[in-house]
């Protein structure tokens, strides 16, 4: 990269930078928009993979697929070349720098099939459990995955996989937040689904691959739910315990200290009462001296 293409992309950057900042403080929301963790249970059979593109030799082969968001078509062809599908249908917003050159063959014989509109309007014509796998790179932010998430999982076969690139909460290239780990772990999190693979990017950008979890799955989560709720009642009735034990405790000594204090308080009063009757005998006696004095 020379100066001047570094700089283009350093001022861009900032601008959208500053345009997300602005955006935010109009919608009045976090810049930030950070993922909820998800349990050990949705990552436990995960499978590390070193890049996006060695994740495809572990999709589906021969397979029906969608790609929502394509611009160039770089991955469509890599998807063709790997995973040979059946079909893949792409649906992108723009068309204009798609090098539909490179996929001539494929456009004639029907293996590859292009859609061009909202990708959620476009998703939505096809038949529920029409596709095997579908890779999501769209709009990037939280409430545009959420939409392409909420379509995608019902086009699915039921044992369907969706994809998500560049699961991530910030753009370093761009300097722009992104939303597509809050809404995948949300999904995840809400609906049983679970991580399958992750794969790697230099750049933060990685891709993740999750699917519905198992009945097996979900039960043993249930059993694990309900042991550890069982075994947080017996902590709190320990805790309970332990705080009345504690209570009984602070009374007993409380009740301990009251009784001091009314031993205190009886002396504190019969000394009283004898200094008050001293009073009264050195006052009798003033009277006694006075009268005799006065008859002298």
């Amino acid at each position: 990269m020379d100066s001047a293409d570094f700089q283009q992309k350093f001022w861009l950057a900032r601008d959208n930078f500053l345009e997300a900042i602005e955006e935010c403080k109009q919608n009045n929301h976090n810049f930030f928009e950070f993922a909820q963790p998800l349990k050990e249970i949705h990552v436990k059979q995960c499978k590390l993979i070193s890049a996006r593109e060695n994740l495809l030799n572990y999709l589906p082969k021969n397979a029906v697929v969608a790609e929502v968001g394509t611009q160039t078509g770089y991955f469509a062809r890599m998807i063709i070349d790997v995973t040979q599908p059946v079909t893949l249908h792409t649906i992108d917003i723009n068309w204009s720098i798609f090098e539909k050159e490179k996929f001539l063959q494929e456009m004639e014989s029907g293996v590859i099939q292009i859609h061009e509109g909202d990708s959620v309007e476009r998703l939505s014509q096809f038949p529920d459990g029409h596709f095997d796998w579908i890779y999501i790179d769209a709009d990037h932010s939280y409430n545009g995955v959420s939409r392409d998430i909420q379509c995608a999982y019902q086009k699915l076969k039921s044992n369907g996989i969706i994809v998500f690139n560049d699961y991530t909460s910030w753009s370093p290239l761009e300097a722009y937040p992104y939303g597509v780990s809050r809404a995948v772990n949300e999904f995840c999190l809400t609906q049983g689904w679970e991580f399958i693979f992750l794969a790697l990017s230099p750049n933060g950008y990685h891709d993740v691959a999750i699917k519905k979890m198992g009945v097996e799955t979900l039960d043993a989560q249930v059993t694990v739910d309900i042991d550890q709720v069982s075994t947080q009642i017996e902590a709190n009735l320990v805790q309970l315990q332990y705080d009345k034990a504690k209570l009984a405790y602070k009374a007993n000594e409380m009740q301990q200290q009251i009784k001091v204090l009314q031993l205190e308080y009886q002396q504190i009063d019969a000394e009283l009462k004898r200094s008050q009757l001293q009073v009264q005998q050195l006052q009798a006696e003033l009277v006694t001296k006075t009268v005799i004095k006065e008859d002298i």
